[in-house]
């Protein structure tokens, strides 16, 4: 995974490699913004991609979160097709300084950490108290 850029921003994508080192498949996270990808990990059947995007989401094509002044965290569930499975906005400026996320496979959860600036949306809206502001998250996968 990582950042590709081009004239209208920075891009995510993933790539997935066999076990003879070739390119098996690779999925593009893009959007009219900078978009930052930060972090990844796979449950087995489903990979899960954090980080934070201006104005829009494309994935595969099909636009899945836009808004002319969006600017948020999300999480991005792949399915073993490489489609989206699900998405979760984070809220305005969520994940400002990246949110690792990690899981246990015996439980139906990810754990995702970060730090915000604005409000983050979790079960309720959490607004900053200042500057960057901390959170810790279980969300169900």
């Amino acid at each position: 995974w990582g950042d590709t850029f081009s004239g209208d921003g920075r891009h995510g994508i993933v790539l997935g490699y066999g076990d003879s080192g070739c390119l098996d498949w690779s999925v593009q996270l893009t959007g009219a913004g900078d978009d930052r990808f930060t972090d990844l990990t796979s449950d087995g059947s489903q990979l899960f991609v954090t980080g934070r995007i201006e104005q829009a989401l494309m994935v595969g094509g099909a636009t899945l979160l836009s808004g002319a002044q969006l600017d948020t965290g999300v999480v991005v569930a792949l399915s073993p097709t490489l489609e989206p499975s699900w998405i979760r906005a984070l809220g305005t400026a969520a994940c400002t300084s990246g949110c690792p996320v990690t899981l246990d496979p015996a439980r139906p959860w990810l754990a995702l950490s970060g730090s915000y600036a604005g409000t983050v949306h979790l079960r309720a809206p959490l607004a900053s108290a200042g500057l960057d502001d901390g959170f810790v998250a279980l969300l169900a996968r």
